[in-house]
């Protein structure tokens, strides 16, 4: 078996340590949306625990 041929990762290599180190211009894009996402999922649990507890009450 030969080694396996990494010539099409080289373009996204460097991107790639930039937003590991917190240096790409996505990197505030992607906080956000990880926060909102977050955020999102918790008030969405609450919501349908207040439902239910409404509901059945």
């Amino acid at each position: 078996m030969s080694a396996p041929d990494h010539h099409d990762d080289a373009a996204l290599e460097r991107p790639a340590k930039e937003a590991a180190r917190g240096r790409s211009n996505r990197t505030p894009l992607l906080v956000i949306g990880g926060v909102g996402g977050t955020i999102a999922v918790v008030a969405g649990i609450l919501i349908t625990i207040l439902l239910l507890v409404w509901w059945l009450l």
